[in-house]
């Protein structure tokens, strides 16, 4: 990150003298500015309305992750984003936590009192582990679609 030096009214008057640290805070204030670096001054939500992904973007809070959650819940069964509980194929090698592996490897999972048991069903695309699977005998975990 860029550090945001004050520049005094006197050192760019036009008598003064030529100095290397001015040259330097003139190349990286703008630098520092667009950093958010400590002390330098910060830009306004206005000055990018124009921008393509607008200053509404910008914001933080309540409004925003609604905004996020609604687009989350009206994803549809299997997008990629989205998470399903599905079960391994133990047939088709190990898949360790974090790592991807086809739908075709996995089946939407149904949990009853004997264990985990898969429907019939693949989800399609490549999904990510998100859980843990521990041997043979557990193989149903919470996966995310990725692609």
């Amino acid at each position: 990150m860029a550090d945001y030096t004050v520049i005094q009214n006197d050192s760019i008057e036009p008598d003064a003298p030529a100095l290397s640290r001015i040259a330097f805070a003139l190349r990286d204030n703008p630098i520092a500015i667009a950093e958010g670096a400590p002390g330098a001054p910060r830009v306004r939500s206005a000055a990018l309305q124009d921008y393509p992904f607008g200053a509404e973007d910008l914001r933080t809070g309540a409004t925003e992750r609604d905004w996020v959650l609604a687009r989350v819940a009206s994803a549809s069964h299997g997008a990629v984003g989205t998470y399903a509980f599905l079960r391994y194929t133990p047939a088709s090698g190990e898949v360790q936590t974090g790592g991807n592996t086809a739908g075709s490897n996995l089946q939407y999972a149904t949990i009853e009192d004997n264990g985990s048991v898969g429907s019939a069903n693949s989800p399609p695309g490549t999904w990510k582990n998100m859980g843990r699977l521990v041997n043979t005998l557990v193989t149903t975990t919470l996966w995310l679609r990725v692609s």
